[in-house]
């Protein structure tokens, strides 16, 4: 009975013995199954954030070169596979602003070369158009048997206004290259159209600058709402000058006007015509008529 009952226990603590072996086993195989999973995980996180800046890396290179679209679709394939991640709209929008910045940059150059093109061509034109007058007065000279100083008198006019557009046309490109001035393009109340290079305040010029006229003509000096207004210097297509206060678009105060005969006229001005007193001058210097005006006429000589 005794032996039986040893034999038993020993069998019960062999299988004992033996179930915690078992579980011990079956435990550190969970373990290691876990750990080899943890591990897995980790090392697929670190490829899939590789692989994600690869992309990103890539989708940007396209951008800036230039591939806008082709960049965007790589962007959106990001977004749609990483759910996950944030800010991937911050991240499209900062490239548009980018792409929006450096549209309008381009734009603004496009405009400024083209105005300025326009401009040029314009004031070459009008040179063309002078030197074809002086030869005309020369064939003239030589036909009618002018006076050689009248003749001379002329041509130092037409010459000294062909200089005069010359160096309107280095004035305006050394504007150009002046880093405060603006370019602008505009309709007066009288539906001329000009291209204007200066000071800008609520899209308008406002300030000193220069504005070129579609017929030719070019006036320097103060502006107000897209208005002559203030001191400047107007020059009409054939020569023809003035030189002194504005208002509202129109000659008004003092001023100079030259005539391309050489006549001068110096004196007050409203409405755009001779208006108070003033002097009609010879292009010798000489008096013509001095003393009232109205209207643009002579009223009463002050003699």
């Amino acid at each position: 009975m005794i032996k039986v009952i040893s034999i038993t226990l020993l069998l019960g603590v062999s299988i004992y013995f033996l179930y915690n072996k078992y579980d011990k086993e079956k435990a550190e195989r969970i373990y290691k199954s876990e750990m080899l999973d943890s591990l897995v995980l980790v090392l697929s996180d670190k490829e899939a954030k590789i692989d994600l800046l690869e992309k990103l890396n890539y989708a940007d290179s396209l951008f800036f070169a230039g591939q806008y679209d082709t960049a965007f679709n790589v962007y959106g394939e990001l977004e749609l596979t990483n759910p996950e991640i944030k800010n991937f709209e911050n991240i499209k929008n900062e490239r548009i602003n980018l792409i929006n910045k450096n549209n309008q940059l381009k734009n603004q150059h496009e405009l400024s070369l083209a105005v300025l093109k326009a401009e040029k061509e314009q004031y070459l034109g009008i040179i063309e158009d002078r030197t074809k007058r002086i030869n005309s007065m020369m064939e003239e000279k030589v036909k009618l048997n002018l006076a050689f100083a009248s003749d001379r008198d002329s041509f130092t006019i037409l010459t000294q206004n062909l200089l005069d557009s010359v160096n309107n046309l280095q004035i305006l490109l050394d504007e150009q290259r002046e880093p405060k001035r603006e370019l602008l393009v505009f309709m007066n109340n009288k539906g001329s159209e000009i291209h204007y290079l200066g000071e800008i305040k609520n899209n308008m010029a406002n300030g000193n600058g220069i504005g070129i006229w579609k017929n030719g003509g070019m006036y320097k000096g103060e502006w107000k709402d897209n208005m002559r207004h203030g001191n400047g210097q107007y020059q009409w297509q054939d020569g023809e000058t003035y030189d002194g206060d504005f208002f509202m678009d129109m000659r008004h105060g003092k001023g100079k006007y030259i005539w391309t005969t050489g006549l001068y006229y110096i004196g007050e001005w409203k409405g755009d015509k001779r208006h108070g007193t003033g002097v009609l001058y010879e292009k010798n210097g000489e008096t013509r008529l001095s003393g009232f005006w109205e209207g643009d006429e002579f009223k009463k000589s002050d003699s």
